[in-house]
């Protein structure tokens, strides 16, 4: 008998008393295979395109890793994200093990194709995914789940996939980093309930060994306390499951061994937190909620080298049956078919408002290029509100100009970093007529307590024709700070141009930046009646109501809807397509409204929907009210900047700054 044989036999002998340790041991992991063309055919008409860019650049295309890669990969960041009963958190769980008993797995014993010598169980499961083999030939079989087990076969031996990277396996003693003896899970509070708890922990239900437990310490192993729950492992070390509705600050309070984040975090301040307060951290998730933050966190932009991604579908996995997919196929919205089989950032958990397959398609293809270049409006000199004050020594703004100054990622934001450059579009038309819409918000002294963002939207006017996009900005700044130094000089750059805010009336933050901007005399306005006299008087800002907010979600669709999926509408913003697909329907007394899930924004696109009806409603109120200092005070510019010339130009200029008395407070 060989060595590896022999070793293999004395294993499975003391194998079979514990069934989770069992599952343990004898648990491969499945990478992807090579797809068939028919499943590359079935994504086509699904809009999935498995050799996106994303997908290559993480390289998760054709034959690759996946469960094996997630497990042997030393990278402080990992993720697997596929689709739902895949197989995602299984690895999770045996990492766990791993980390904490040191003991692992057979097929993580091996080195990648050495056969160990343990038979696998005979389990429906094994013989549809390794087939039967005769115990005199070796010879595989069929695939047969149903036939007699009358011990002529099995389903094969157990092969190494790589040996586990003892790096990863908490050391007794750990001095040379501050991180505690902890594993940290985090999860929805149900699926810690339902799920994680009784996979760790209950009799009947356990897939983790319990040999792994230390039953001398808490009740039998556990206990709870401020919100968490707790498994005592062995070896001294605690895991602690913690739940996303505990809130991010649960995240901080030592650094971890470890973190598996199970699915998406509502608040994304618990990912960051989390992986500022681990050495290891990994995310496992079907992408439900659509395109949040996690999307960047699985694709990024460019190559991390410190990070490894895994992407598997439904077809890859061999958990889920060819039966069960179409199935699924029939059961599942058409929304929800491309987070749920294919493991792509694009479902919705409601009914798209607008359609989902266009906005998939138009936000791949913005993805090729980062539209536009980061820009900044700069005072001519330094001034006091907005206009000058009677015996004052310093201008208003209306008295002085406002220019641009093109800066890099890193200069668009301040020293405390609130971002305070605008994307810009397209170059300023001196014979233009511009209006602003601005969405106005809290903001935070400090951008990380910030949860909101004030945002607005700079529209060029075109007879007869839908108004232009030319620029954009979202920031964490508070009202007082966002509207003179933001919003105010933007309006004296673009021609003075028409100011479309909220009405002070709704909300404080609106309130604010009113009592900020009140003195601009180009405001937009509208006539409300007054109940007690049924006389009309005019107001200054929009109304966003229950009356008004579903003609601006109208008028977004009706752009939507000239256009097929392979035609890109004149939109520049990805952000504006992103929002979209995130807006879904609601019926409240028997009306189909527009809605958005509470943990996402949606302030650019109710900025681009009120753009639009307002240049259908109101054209009269948008003019060019360029004067002629105003002219003489703006270089010309014939031509749209490219971002390279932007890039370049950028690297040229000071540093930006504002004054320390712009926007004081009268």
């Amino acid at each position: 008998m060989s060595k590896n044989k022999s070793i293999g036999a004395q294993l499975q002998k003391n194998m079979d008393s514990d069934e989770a340790y069992s599952f343990y041991k004898y648990f491969e992991p499945w990478d992807v295979e090579e797809r068939d063309s028919d499943i590359y055919k079935i994504a086509e008409k699904d809009g999935v395109n498995l050799f996106h860019e994303d997908y290559i650049r993480t390289g998760n295309v054709g034959k690759h890793p996946f469960q094996s890669g997630y497990l042997l990969s030393t990278k402080k960041k990992r993720g697997t994200i596929g689709p739902t009963q895949g197989g995602k958190s299984m690895p999770a769980l045996i990492e766990i093990g791993c980390m904490c008993s040191g003991e692992f797995p057979i097929a993580l014993q091996y080195d990648k194709g050495v056969d160990s010598g343990v038979a696998r169980l005979i389990t429906t499961l094994n013989i549809s995914r390794w087939g039967r083999f005769s115990t005199e030939t070796g010879m595989k079989i069929d695939h047969d789940t149903k036939a007699p087990r009358d011990g002529t076969w099995n389903c094969g031996n157990i092969v190494g996939i790589g040996k586990y990277p003892k790096e990863k396996v908490i050391p007794k003693e750990i001095f040379d980093r501050k991180v505690e003896r902890v594993i940290w899970i985090g999860t929805t509070r149900r699926a810690m309930l339902e799920s994680w708890w009784p996979r760790l922990t209950e009799e009947g239900r356990r897939m983790f060994p319990e040999k792994f437990i230390d039953k001398t310490k808490g009740n039998n192993g556990t206990s709870q306390s401020d919100g968490k729950q707790f498994v005592h492992l062995v070896n001294g070390i605690t895991l602690s499951l913690i739940s996303y509705e505990s809130g991010f600050k649960k995240f901080e309070s030592i650094t971890a061994w470890a973190c598996y984040f199970d699915e998406e975090s509502a608040d994304e301040r618990c990912q960051t937190a989390a992986m500022s307060h681990c050495w290891y951290f990994a995310q496992q998730m079907t992408p439900y909620n659509g395109l949040t933050y996690t999307k960047d966190y699985f694709f990024p932009k460019e190559y991390d080298p410190d990070r490894d991604i895994f992407h598997a579908t439904a077809y890859d996995s061999p958990y889920i049956t060819d039966d069960e997919i179409k199935s699924w196929r029939k059961d599942f919205p058409d929304h929800e078919i491309n987070a749920r089989i294919w493991g792509e950032h694009t479902a919705e958990s409601n009914k798209p408002y607008y359609n989902a397959a266009k906005l998939r398609s138009w936000t791949r293809q913005m993805d090729v290029d980062e539209q536009g270049f980061l820009a900044i409006f700069m005072p001519s000199e330094d001034f006091y509100g907005v206009k000058r004050v009677k015996g004052g020594t310093l201008p208003g703004l209306m008295d002085i100009e406002a220019k641009l100054e093109v800066v890099d990622e890193e200069r668009a934001n301040n020293d405390i970093g609130h971002n305070i450059a605008f994307r810009i579009y397209e170059d300023l038309r001196l014979d233009a007529a511009y209006f602003i819409v601005s969405d106005a918000a809290n903001g935070a002294d400090l951008p990380e307590d910030a949860g909101d963002y004030q945002s607005a939207l700079v529209f060029r006017r075109v007879d007869g024709s839908d108004p232009v996009l030319t620029a954009e900005i979202e920031t964490t700044l508070t009202p007082d700070l966002y509207a003179i130094p933001i919003i105010g000089l933007a309006c004296r750059y673009y021609n003075n141009a028409l100011l479309a805010a909220e009405a002070p009336s709704r909300g404080a933050a609106n309130g604010m930046f009113f009592s900020e901007m009140r003195e601009y005399p180009y405001w937009f306005v509208r006539s409300v009646q007054k109940a007690s006299t049924n006389k009309y008087l005019t107001q200054q800002g929009f109304d966003t109501n229950v009356g008004t907010r579903k003609n601006f979600f109208d008028e977004i669709e009706k752009i939507f809807n000239k256009y097929t999926k392979d035609e890109l509408p004149p939109i520049p913003s990805k952000t504006i397509f992103i929002m979209a697909a995130q807006c879904t329907k609601v019926i409240k007394n028997g009306t189909i409204r527009p809605d958005h899930p509470r943990n996402k924004p949606n302030d650019m696109l109710v900025c681009y929907g009120i753009g639009l009806w307002i240049n259908k409603i109101f054209p009269e109120q948008i003019r060019c009210r360029t004067k002629k200092k105003d002219v003489l005070a703006k270089a010309p510019r014939d031509s749209i900047i490219s971002l390279l010339t932007a890039k370049r130009a950028a690297e040229n200029i000071i540093d930006p700054h504002f004054p320390s008395n712009i926007g004081a407070r009268r």
